[in-house]
């Protein structure tokens, strides 16, 4: 037995179900076909999820009860998009109200280290969601730079670089955040020491080399961990973007000291589709992680790109986000998080006016709450693929416009995801010693549950 659920553009359909239909004998006619080898299991699944930024967290604490259950329900209930991960900033980020960290200007001991500014936004967020659920997501947590007086510009925006007479300070700095929110009940599973590690941006930014990723792992950072009895958290490298992931990986993978401590590599999808750099990653360092940690439409500005409300409805961005997440679990990914949870309707707040769409957002002026195509092409798997599912080889002849990926749930359901970017097409789905004939429109995502 087949489900099918289906999001077009041309009939407006959003996560329609289709008639159940049934697999039949192998059938060998001239149509384009999709084979699916339940057999050759490749990575297991972690999950999905957003980032629960300052700039989300904001809008959220604005809106009345009712919008705020409905917006969260939307994304981590059982109805929803059932998100089980999450990423959180250490500090300020670009999507935040302004620069802030958790020690005074003046402090190179942590004397004044105080996470109390996360109660006002971010923490109230993380218990709502954990009592929707009952139970805790998991959480990614990523600086986006030491405080100011660590960096060689004495400024968190920027760039700059954090000074090596600090490296043991900021060390525990960032061990000292991960213990104390954890306290406060984040269930932060793992986090890295840099976004971002090779921009200079305008907003919150450090750069920080493999080499110094590398040594600052192994003469610092470990020394905090076992100060806080924290060996328990996973460490991800990099989370930046696929062009350069394995050559700044394999220079902290290829020492033997840090390669141990390091559970897995973080990365985003900007400036670069090359996906196969993950494939590479993963042939090199099969017994690392890859988890997708940030990737959003960016919304430039008003001139070239939807900004905002003007930005719903466009499909094509919904495409975006099926493009990149098959062709990245088709190359050893294992989660998807993406960027803000919830934004405005100028594609914010944003304190360096860095503004991009959001899966939900809202009209702060009308409070009117609006799903973007990259919602409901997220739930095409969220939804769907349960953790611990395996992914699966799949092949297929219908074209460099169709994108086609496949999992195995731990309950024995396939899960196949099929979005065709191009014209209506139709095919034979080869799966389980079976076939079936189906048809899939232009611009849309489809996926098929075999039960």
């Amino acid at each position: 037995m087949i489900k099918s659920i289906r999001t077009a553009k041309r009939s407006n359909e959003k996560f329609h179900e289709l008639p159940i239909i049934k697999l039949g004998k192998l059938s060998q006619s001239g149509l384009n076909a999709i084979y699916v080898d339940i057999h050759d299991q490749k990575q297991s699944i972690l999950g999905f999820g957003g980032a629960i930024t300052e700039s989300s967290a904001f809008l959220l604490s604005k809106l009345n009860q009712k919008d705020r259950t409905e917006i969260l329900s939307a994304y981590y209930s059982e109805n929803g998009l059932k998100y089980n991960l999450g990423r959180i900033s250490i500090g300020s980020c670009d999507f935040g109200l302004s620069n802030y960290d958790y020690i005074a200007d003046d402090d190179y001991t942590l004397k004044t280290f105080d996470i109390s500014y996360e109660e006002k936004y971010i923490l109230p967020v993380i218990r709502e969601i954990h009592k929707l659920r009952n139970m805790p997501i998991s959480l990614v947590a990523s600086p986006w730079s030491p405080p100011a007086h660590f960096k060689t510009t004495k400024d968190k925006n920027n760039g700059g670089k954090l000074i090596k007479e600090y490296w043991d300070v900021y060390a525990e700095y960032l061990v000292k955040y991960v213990f104390e929110m954890r306290k406060k009940g984040a269930d932060i599973f793992a986090f890295n020491l840099q976004n971002e590690p090779m921009a200079t941006q305008t907003w919150d930014s450090c750069i920080f080399s493999g080499e110094e990723e590398r040594d600052f792992i192994k003469s610092s950072l470990i020394k905090a961990l076992n100060k806080y009895d924290l060996n328990d958290v996973k460490l991800l490298i990099w989370d930046h973007n696929r062009d350069n992931i394995v050559e700044h990986a394999s220079i902290i993978y290829d020492d033997a000291q840090t390669n141990k401590y390091v559970w897995g590599t973080a990365y985003h999808w900007y400036v670069s589709d090359d996906y196969n750099n993950l494939s590479t990653l993963h042939k090199m360092y099969p017994d690392k992680h890859i988890l997708f940690t940030e990737g959003c439409v960016e919304l430039v500005n008003e001139k070239s790109h939807a900004v905002g409300m003007d930005a719903i409805g466009n499909f094509e961005n919904g495409l975006t986000y099926a493009r990149n997440m098959i062709n990245d679990f088709n190359n050893f990914n294992e989660g998807f998080i993406d960027w803000n949870i919830l934004l405005d309707n100028k594609g914010g707040p944003n304190h360096k006016n860095n503004f991009c769409e959001a899966p939900i957002m809202v009209n702060i002026d009308t409070s009117q709450i609006i799903k973007n195509y990259s919602y409901y092409v997220i739930g095409h798997f969220s939804k769907y693929v349960k953790k611990g599912a395996k992914r699966v080889q799949v092949d297929h002849s219908l074209g460099k416009d169709v994108f086609v990926t496949a999992f195995l749930n731990p309950d024995g359901k396939k899960i196949v995801v099929v979005s065709n970017q191009g014209w209506i097409k139709n095919f034979n789905l080869f799966i389980d010693g079976k076939s079936v004939t189906l048809s899939i429109p232009d611009k849309s995502i489809t996926t098929y549950i075999i039960d």
